[in-house]
Formats: structure tokens, C-alpha cells, sequence
């Protein structure tokens, strides 16, 4: 979660808007994590959770980072058996929502 409101707030611009959804089903943990920010272009984001993979920048703009935040977040989410899920609109914002499953999984 803190990667994914560390990009929330790198991204979203002063005035801007960042939302935190949390959620549970019986067997079904999510939370989501919406901004105001600039976004992601659709051709950007199927590659967006790829290892070093930043996005389209800004050239006028510097954002640090190494582009391994979301390729993290769902790696481990993928390693609890969940997924990950991200809509966004250029110039609108970006919505990251992670699905975790509950209850006892068994370990292999």
C-alpha cells in the first residue's frame, strides 16, 4: 500500500485529491488507492507493472523513481494469490485496486 500511495502522491498535482478504499468479503480482502492525478496513457498501461518501466513522462517535469513500485506491489500481490488491477485516464487521474484472498492458504 505505501508504494501505491507513494505513486498517488508523487503524480497527483497540489490541490489534487487522493482516495483510500478498503473493503472485505468473508474470503475476499480490497483496498484501492484513486487519484487526481496526471495518469497513464492506454497504450502505457498493460507494460506499467513491468520492472523499470516509468511510463511517459513529462520532459518539462522530473519525477524521481526507479519505475519498480508497481512491478513490487504486484509481485507480492501476486504472491499471495491476488491480483491487481489499475484503470486510469490521462489528465483525470489513476485507480489501483489490489484483491487479497483471506483465510487459510496452503503453503506448497
Amino acid at each position: 500500500m505505501i508504494n501505491l500511495l507513494a505513486n498517488a502522491v508523487k503524480f497527483t498535482p497540489e490541490c489534487g485529491r487522493i482516495d483510500i478504499d478498503i473493503s472485505a468479503t468473508s474470503d475476499t480482502f480490497l483496498f484501492s488507492v484513486s487519484d487526481t492525478g496526471i495518469g497513464i496513457p492506454d497504450d502505457v498501461l498493460p507494460d506499467i507493472v513491468l520492472p523499470f518501466n516509468r511510463g511517459r513522462q513529462n520532459l518539462h517535469e522530473s519525477k524521481e523513481g526507479t519505475g519498480l513500485g508497481l512491478a513490487i506491489v504486484n509481485s507480492l500481490v501476486a504472491l499471495h494469490g491476488g491480483k491487481i488491477e489499475i484503470e486510469s485516464v490521462v489528465g483525470v487521474g489513476t485507480r489501483v485496486c489490489v484483491w487479497l484472498p483471506l483465510g487459510n492458504s496452503e503453503a506448497a
